[in-house]
Formats: C-alpha cells, sequence, structure tokens
C-alpha cells in the first residue's frame, strides 16, 4: 500500500492524507471496489488556507460567502424560472443553457473531492466562524479524542434541528478541517506523532450527515459535501463507524422541523431508536451535543394548521423529505442573522458492543443519551442566553 508523503510544517501543521482504505490496514472488499472507489477515505481537508485564517475577512466577503453556501437553494430556483420563462425568442440559446444546467443536475462528485473544492469549503467555513461568530465547547474534549486515537468510533446526536443545521460549519471545522488535530496538540497525551497519526486516520472517513433530499439539488449536491455532509442512510453511518470514523447526525431530522416552537426548544428524541442501535452494533460511543442559537437564526413560517392538518403537513415531509416551510434571515433574503452559535458536547457515553441488542438495552442507552443531553443543555444555558427558556424532549 502506499502512502503519500505528509508534509510537515511547524507552523501550518499542513498535511494531505494519500486515498488509501479507510484504517491504514485493511483492503476494501470487492463490493466495495466496484463501486468506483467509494471506500476510499477522503484527504482530510485540512487547514489549506490556515494563514488566512489569521486574517479578518472583510464583512462584506463573509456575506458574500453566506451567500455562496446558503444561498443555492434560492439560485437554483431562480435558474429554473429563467430556463422556463425567459428567452422564449431564441430557442436555440435556451435550449442550450438547458443542456448545460442539466449535465450540471448530473455531475459526478466523487471521493476524493478536488483540493480547489475542498478550498472553496474551507473559505466558507472561515466566513461563517467569523460571520456568527461559531464556536466549539468540549466538556471532556481529551476524553473523547482519547477515544478515537484508541480506535473506538464515536457517533455525535447534535441537536437541535432549526431551520437548517448551520452549526455543522463548526464541526466541519473541528473534525474535517483538521481542527481536532491542532486542538490534539495542546493535550499533554497527544504529545507523540503515532496517536495524531491515528487521529488523522480516523477524522479521513469522519462525515456529518444530513437529509437526502437535498443532494438532488444541483450545485448544493457538490459544494455540501466539500463541507462534509453526506447523505444520510443506515448503511453510511454504519460503514464510517465501523472503520472507526466519527459520524455526526441529528436524530431529531426533519420530524423535529415540524414540532419547532418560538418560545421553547423542541427536540424529538424520545422515539428514535435508530441510531442508538447503530452505536451499539458498532461498539460506537454516543455523544450528546447541543446547539445554542441554532433555532434563533431565521424567522420561518410553516405549513400546518389552520391551512392543513399536521397530520397532512407530516406525511408531505415524509414524501419530499424535507419540511414544508417558508424562512428567511437577514434583509428577507438567504443569509441567517447575526448571532453566537456555540456548539457544546458532552461526554462520551461507552456501549456495549452487540450485533443484536435487545429494544431493553437499545431504550436504556436512549435514555442515557437524553439524561446526557438534558444536562449539557440545562448547565451551560444560562451563559448562552437561554435562562428562561425551557427544554422539552419528545
Amino acid at each position: 500500500m502506499s502512502h503519500q508523503k505528509t508534509k510537515k510544517n511547524p507552523h501550518t501543521f499542513r498535511r494531505l492524507l494519500s486515498c488509501e482504505t479507510a484504517r491504514g490496514d485493511t483492503m476494501p472488499s470487492s463490493d466495495d471496489q466496484q463501486r468506483g472507489g467509494s471506500y476510499l477515505r477522503q484527504t482530510l481537508r485540512g487547514d489549506f488556507t490556515f494563514k488566512s485564517r489569521r486574517k479578518t475577512l472583510h464583512p462584506v466577503r463573509a456575506f458574500l460567502a453566506m451567500h455562496v453556501w446558503l444561498g443555492l437553494f434560492h439560485l437554483n430556483a431562480l435558474i429554473v424560472f429563467a430556463l422556463l420563462f425567459c428567452l422564449n425568442d431564441r430557442p436555440s440559446i435556451r435550449n442550450g443553457l438547458i443542456a448545460l444546467y442539466a449535465v450540471v443536475c448530473v455531475f459526478p462528485n466523487k471521493k476524493p473531492y478536488p483540493k480547489w473544492g475542498l478550498r472553496v469549503a474551507n473559505h466558507i467555513v472561515h466566513a461563517a466562524q467569523q460571520y456568527f461568530p461559531l464556536r466549539n465547547k468540549h466538556i471532556e474534549e481529551e476524553k473523547h479524542l482519547k477515544l478515537v486515537a484508541n480506535g473506538t468510533p464515536v457517533l455525535i446526536g447534535l441537536e437541535p434541528h432549526g431551520v437548517l443545521p448551520l452549526q455543522m460549519a463548526a464541526i466541519a471545522d473541528y473534525y474535517l478541517f483538521d481542527g481536532a488535530i491542532r486542538t490534539a496538540r495542546d493535550h499533554a497525551c497527544f504529545k507523540n506523532e503515532g496517536e495524531r497519526q491515528r487521529l488523522r486516520d480516523a477524522f479521513a472517513v469522519s462525515s456529518a450527515f444530513a437529509s437526502s433530499s437535498i443532494f438532488y439539488v444541483p450545485l448544493v449536491r457538490h459544494l455540501w459535501p466539500w463541507l462534509g455532509l453526506d447523505p444520510i442512510s443506515r448503511y453510511h453511518v454504519k460503514k464510517v463507524l465501523s472503520n472507526g470514523g466519527v459520524a455526526i447526525i441529528v436524530p431529531g431530522g426533519v420530524s423535529e422541523v415540524l414540532k419547532m416552537e418560538k418560545e421553547r426548544e423542541v427536540v424529538y428524541l424520545r422515539k428514535r431508536y435508530g441510531f442508538v442501535k447503530i452505536a451499539i452494533q458498532t461498539g460506537a460511543a454516543l455523544m450528546p451535543a447541543y446547539a445554542f442559537g441554532a433555532t434563533r437564526t431565521y424567522s420561518w413560517w410553516r405549513l400546518g394548521p389552520p391551512v392543513m392538518t399536521k397530520k397532512l403537513a407530516e406525511r408531505i415531509s415524509k414524501i419530499l423529505l424535507f419540511a414544508p416551510i417558508v424562512f428567511w434571515g437577514r434583509f428577507f433574503g438567504p443569509c441567517p442573522r447575526k448571532g453566537a452559535l456555540v456548539t457544546v458536547y458532552g461526554p462520551p457515553i461507552e456501549v456495549k458492543q452487540t450485533d443484536e441488542p435487545t429494544q431493553e438495552y437499545v431504550r436504556e442507552v436512549l435514555d442515557r443519551f437524553i439524561e446526557g443531553m438534558e444536562k449539557v443543555y440545562y448547565e451551560n444555558r444560562d451563559v448562552f442566553g437561554y435562562k428562561d427558556v425551557e427544554l422539552v424532549i419528545e
């Protein structure tokens, strides 16, 4: 097995890992090889522009980067409208543009991703960190990193979903843009290169997951994977964890968006047994995480009573795989409102690995996870402006 040489620089600490097998010591199966290399681990997004992180972006530049990230849905709507109703007097030009747009829609986006795409993603993460600002806070960071370095996968359950899980940008920086590697250097237990290398190997197969529906949207399906997001499925989450990586999901999902309230924080967890079962089957530690500020980024109007019943709205969301909701941010556009967005990670919850866990054990672990989520929320809400806001877990 060949490895690309690692570039060492004491100032930037940049490293690019070669596309090799996920753990560095096992070969992909024939089925994975037939999938066109989807098993290959992604080059760590790394801090390709570490020096630029030391600079403060101009507010206009940060604002534009946020629009590139979050305005692609609106851009697609405008493109479709223009192609359908404009240039009617020039059919040859219109047909050519439609053909070009169709090519973009189906253009493949497979790992390893292009370096220029990862640089774009890195710039967006930098802009988002400055714009809100974004921040991560780990309660037991050293224990968490030690588990990963020792080969224990971690499944992070992130709440709340909000209109859009914008806190994923902070998570991308920490787990997918080499932030955790830089952080590990500050801990005494990671002074040797061997442990940092094991962390790099684990983060090279790590991923955050989102609803599969957004990966049918042109341009979004290219940019968002560069940011570290993949379409969620039981198979893909298991694959990340089986290879010793970190998987980040929002357990409440689209269903949680339909339960949002403007006066309380509502998360949908009590019937979410699936992600707990996956963690047990793969031996992954579960880690609750709560993003303070996630529900304050957008104003929204949700389809439901009195326009239609709540059940009908839920049925529509299940068919479409996204919530029937209209939202707006600054200047009534796609850019969210400014405000600190802090993700607090609770202590990892270790589980006993078993291929066929009993329902009782799954329920027990879920209860421990919910208890951990409540503890994270109530021990930190005063600090982040949620003193009088109650958390409701359904």
